[in-house]
């Protein structure tokens, strides 16, 4: 007893004393070059490595050697850039690190070429740690190289890939998508002509995805084919499911057991046809989104309660918007009525409609009220507009995220959301220059209750968010896209009181997607950062 109490007192002293030393050195801590190299590595985790490089290879001896013999995982973000430049990047940044790079986006055609050249000169085989890969505007002629040299990475895990061009057929691209051996999520746009060709069942050839994502179209008897490679699906969208070429009655082969969730933005087969897709893929739904459709038949509420009964009974989600054409307004009625009955309040799904254009065969689009799918609310600067939520139907104790297009919509916002936790700003709403940005967000959702922040396009007004910042205390994300400061105000952020404020009390713990930024600018967010950075530095017991 007596020696498990000096144990307790022993490690007491320890621990205060750990906690007296690093309060002590955190203190001390002045200058930003004072951080040790982990802290660095830290940061830089959390930007582009290109504009990480831009902004700090040629600083000092210190900061060359952290870049050029990283040993943690880089994220590199390639976009426009001329053709010295890259080769400049390919040789100083991407070869010395090619063992390093864990996230790489590329959009150039000629940079996707460069670094996916024939095998005997391809470098891409080296990205070993390599474990997301998004390729815009692939020319369709590389494609099947690109895809060959891909089985070669043993981490790849995330796959995006957009074809700029319009193949004839897209069925030996698919096939090679689905021979990637460790692939958990494929996003592809590889849009085919008229031609169709039949893809055939797979017979014993199965892809590890577990997330997929369609965005080019795609026919009913191709997907069903395609869904035969994927047994082990869990999460499928599709951009727009088209009906058959042939008109013969569609026979669905494909079994998935772990389908949990399904999105579709617009179908045009026949509800006939879907609930036949229905039966055989859909037994263990849980989540339903479809977005657009022009069948009348598919607001018949007695098929639909038939269909979730017989074949979808694990249904928790059920979110429609379609788009038809009635007659007369009783006609919208009696449709509606048909959702009133005990299936539907049971399952608390609900239901209205909203007039287009008030005429006969005037469009009508009906569409999902209930409330735990509202999470996002967008307010667009011209009120006649509407998000895909509805906004007039809309829960307002149930958004989280509120995205706001100009700071006139603030002013005129009648709406109070309380219980918003993520807040995106574009350029147009930073710019508020008659009133205090932090003042009228305020009068319409609480800033002290923010945890992410997310700032898109901000030119030269970093001190109205040095401002809202100062307000929302709380926030732990920091996401900011394309942000051009103008050198000549950087003193100006550095020597106001709510500059100082912000760096001192801040809780942020993640810097995102920081792009085109340049050193000065880089600084700026830093020391707006550094609080979370001393955070981290206690964490790791990094301080000596």
């Amino acid at each position: 007893m007596e020696q498990t109490k000096r144990h307790r007192q022993q490690n007491s002293i320890t621990s205060n004393n750990k906690k007296k030393k690093l309060s002590n050195n955190s203190s001390s801590i002045t200058h930003l070059e004072d951080l040790p190299n982990e802290i660095f590595y830290e940061i830089f985790g959390y930007l582009d490595f290109h504009y990480v490089y831009k902004a700090f290879s040629n600083l000092n001896i210190r900061f060359q050697n952290l870049l050029n013999y990283s040993i943690h995982s880089i994220k590199l973000n390639i976009s426009s850039m001329s053709k010295s430049t890259f080769q400049y990047y390919y040789t100083h940044i991407i070869i010395p690190n090619k063992h390093c790079i864990k996230s790489l986006h590329l959009s150039n055609p000629f940079i996707i070429n460069l670094i996916f050249k024939p095998f005997s000169f391809s470098i891409i085989s080296n990205f070993i740690q390599l474990e997301t890969l998004i390729l815009n505007n692939i020319e369709k002629i590389y494609l099947t190289n690109i895809l060959k040299q891909l089985i070669s990475l043993p981490k790849l895990h995330s796959l995006v890939i957009n074809s700029v061009d319009i193949v004839r057929c897209n069925n030996k691209f698919y096939c090679q998508l689905f021979r990637l051996p460790t692939l958990k999520y494929c996003k592809f746009n590889i849009p085919e002509d008229d031609h169709y060709d039949e893809l055939p069942f797979s017979i014993n050839e199965y892809s590890s995805i577990k997330h997929l994502v369609i965005e080019n179209n795609i026919h009913l008897k191709k997907l069903d084919a395609l869904l035969s490679y994927v047994p082990q699906l869990h999460r499928l969208s599709i951009h727009q499911l088209n009906q058959s070429f042939d008109k013969e009655t569609q026979i669905f082969s494909s079994v998935l057991k772990y389908l949990t969730h399904c999105s579709i933005g617009k179908i045009s087969i026949s509800f006939d046809e879907f609930e036949l897709l229905s039966k055989n893929i859909f037994h263990h739904l849980q989540v339903l989104y479809i977005l657009k459709n022009c069948d009348e038949e598919y607001v018949n509420a007695n098929r639909w309660e038939q269909l979730i009964l017989s074949h979808i009974p694990y249904l928790k989600i059920f979110d429609i918007k379609f788009n038809i054409r009635i007659d007369n307004h009783l006609t919208v009625e009696n449709l509606m009525n048909q959702f009133n009955s005990s299936f539907w309040f049971e399952r608390q799904w609900f239901f209205t409609y909203n007039f287009r254009l008030k005429m006969f065969n005037f469009p009508v689009t009906i569409y999902s009220t209930r409330p735990y799918r509202r999470k996002y609310y967008k307010l667009y600067g011209d009120r006649r507009k509407t998000t895909d939520l509805y906004e007039e139907d809309t829960n307002i104790d149930s958004v989280s995220h509120v995205e706001i297009e100009n700071e006139k919509i603030i002013i005129d916002c009648v709406n109070y959301f309380p219980n918003t936790t993520k807040l995106t700003l574009w350029n147009d709403t930073i710019n508020i220059s008659e009133y205090s940005l932090s003042t009228t967000l305020n009068q319409i959702l609480p800033l002290q209750q923010l945890t992410t922040l997310v700032i898109l396009d901000c030119y030269d007004q970093f001190i109205n968010i040095i401002e809202l910042l100062s307000f929302a205390i709380n926030i732990h994300t920091f996401i900011i896209k394309f942000t051009v400061l103008n050198k000549n105000n950087l003193i100006v952020y550095y020597q106001c009181e709510n500059f100082q404020l912000v760096s001192n009390r801040n809780n942020i713990k993640r810097l995102d997607r920081f792009y085109y930024g340049y050193y000065q600018e880089i600084i700026v967010i830093l020391v707006i950062c550094i609080h979370c950075v001393l955070k981290i530095q206690r964490k790791l017991n990094l301080i000596e």
